[in-house]
């Protein structure tokens, strides 16, 4: 059970590392359009915004899911 639950901490974990990593590729390339006017600017920050604030769940769940199964299950 133990093995179970920090493996799929640790799952979480990396994945929403890669989700902030991409949220904050997409902001980059927001930040860095010429025309702010166009719909592309905007779609990208939204995107930006969704993919940090999943990511940033992820990886506080993944970290919760760990702590708890060193403390629980020793």
């Amino acid at each position: 059970m133990k093995k179970a639950f920090s493996g799929i901490g640790l799952v979480l974990v990396v994945l929403g590392a890669l989700i902030l990593l991409f949220g904050g590729l997409q902001w980059f390339v927001a930040k860095n359009t010429l025309d702010a006017s166009n719909d592309f600017y905007h779609s990208r920050f939204k995107l930006a915004g969704i993919a940090f604030v999943l990511g940033g769940c992820l990886l506080a769940v993944g970290i919760v899911l760990l702590i708890c199964c060193k403390k629980c299950f020793r």
